[in-house]
């Protein structure tokens, strides 16, 4: 049976059938989808779908495709090679869809009543070419008058763009196509809340994933990869092939209570949403990723010496800030992506925000360091007391501290202290480790209502 095109006065009717082995056209929907999405909004796109060919050339069009689709990045693996890839982003007229029908068997009946069978060989300009099944060929001055018949047709209204693939298939019959491309306006970010307890020993950390689709486009029924880390989509040498990122190797995984799997991707961290995912256009979706888990935390005051003068008649440079030991075996013991953590604690009615922070992507083994804000009652005065002039080479200078703590019970604060490869500490009043080659730590223990002095000497030598 025909798929019939009527010409009356340059007007097409177009009606989709069945379709041959040599010609295939795959509309409306994109096939069976796996999204992996990066932090940084590019989004890699597996689109799976089952095709018909014939063993040697095929051709083979794809629609049910994103607008934001980046041409270059376009990969088609299949059982064969691919000899051209085309895009097309404009919806079919009638000289289009003839020129699809290039190749494949029409009829070509005129309203006299003459009849013409074979496949088109040719339409441009006017010039119809049509080899019957003698070998003849008809040779037409245009289709004036004639209603054109043939089994398969694209649908002028399926979603564009539209893909268009010269293959060379070993065998025939049905087998998949899997269509590898990048696309933008997917994107995801991760939130959580730390709900910290009286004591301020403990917490509940939850964490989310918020998913947009800023597109237009529907993503139905899609498995669902969101990567963590750093990706480099430069133009020179060192930017990733898409191949590389499409079939690097995945090991460790891990599932997380929400049903969500974190595993080792190439140098990144990828997380896998449960089941199937669906994103309708300009749609955000937030999804569990760790439900009502009990973290110890850490409670800790810091603060960062410098060279400024600082003479504070209230607070504002003590750091009040909460610590997450993620510890393989710890409570966490996961990777944790960058996001904004909302921090609460309970005062005896309701829970009342008292900060938030933003947190980098942390390994397992990581420390999560969360600052609520400055602490109101406790004051510091900082103060360059004495620089010597030593040598032309060595030079010598004495900062003075006093902290205070107006609360009613006893504090620490850790000081830092910034000290470069040609610097050290020659004299302090108080103990102090260097926590790494370039922060020496004072950990200074204040009295309830009272004030502890410290005074170091750093000696730079050029």
């Amino acid at each position: 049976m025909f798929t019939t095109i009527r010409i009356v006065l340059a007007t097409a009717l177009v009606t989709l059938l069945s379709l041959p082995l040599t010609l295939t056209a795959q509309e409306h929907q994109h096939g069976e989808l796996t999204l992996t999405i990066y932090q940084n909004g590019v989004t890699l796109v597996r689109d799976a779908r089952e095709v018909t060919l014939s063993a040697g050339t095929n051709q083979v069009s794809l629609f049910g495709l994103p607008q934001q689709l980046q041409f270059n990045s376009i990969l088609p693996l299949l059982n064969g090679s691919v000899q051209s890839v085309r895009l097309d982003i404009q919806r079919p007229g009638f000289s289009s869809l003839m020129e699809h029908l290039v190749g494949s068997e029409v009829r070509l009946d005129h309203t006299d009543g003459a009849s013409i069978s074979g496949i088109l060989v040719h339409f441009r300009n006017n010039l119809v070419i049509v080899e019957q099944t003698d070998g003849s060929r008809v040779i037409l001055p245009g289709l004036d008058g004639y209603r054109i018949s043939a089994r398969e047709v694209p649908n002028p209204d399926a979603p564009f763009p539209r893909i268009d693939l010269d293959l060379n298939a070993e065998r025939r019959g049905t087998q998949s196509l899997e269509l590898y491309y990048l696309t933008h306006g997917l994107r995801w970010e991760t939130e959580f809340t730390l709900e910290i307890s009286e004591d301020e020993r403990s917490a509940v950390f939850n964490g989310w994933n918020v998913l947009e689709n800023r597109s237009d486009f529907a993503f139905n029924q899609a498995r669902v990869h969101l990567i963590a880390g750093e990706l480099n989509m430069g133009r020179g040498g060192s930017a990733p092939r898409n191949d590389m990122m499409m079939r690097a190797a995945v090991a460790e995984s891990v599932a997380f209570d929400g049903g969500q799997e974190a595993s080792s991707f190439f140098e990144f961290q990828r997380f896998t949403l449960p089941g199937r995912v669906s994103f309708s256009p300009n749609e955000t979706v937030k999804r569990a990723l760790i439900p009502q888990r009990m973290v110890p935390v850490t409670k800790r005051y810091r603060y960062a010496s410098s060279d400024r003068r600082m003479e504070l008649a209230q607070s504002g440079m003590v750091q009040v800030q909460f610590d997450i030991d993620n510890a393989r075996d710890g409570a966490l013991g996961m990777a944790i992506p960058s996001g904004l953590v909302r921090m609460f604690q309970h005062d005896g009615e309701s829970l009342q925000l008292i900060g938030q922070d933003q947190i980098a992507n942390t390994s397992v083994g990581g420390v999560l360091r969360l600052t609520t804000g400055m602490a109101f009652d406790v004051l510091v005065q900082e103060n360059v007391m004495q620089q010597n002039r030593i040598s032309d080479r060595i030079h010598e200078q004495t900062n003075a501290l006093v902290l205070t703590n107006e609360r009613s019970e006893a504090i620490t604060v850790q000081v830092t202290r910034t000290v470069h490869t040609n610097q050290r500490i020659t004299q302090s009043s108080l103990p102090y480790t260097m926590a790494s080659a370039g922060q020496a730590v004072f950990e200074v223990a204040i009295p309830a209502g009272g004030s502890t002095a410290l005074e170091f000497t750093l000696r730079t030598e050029r």
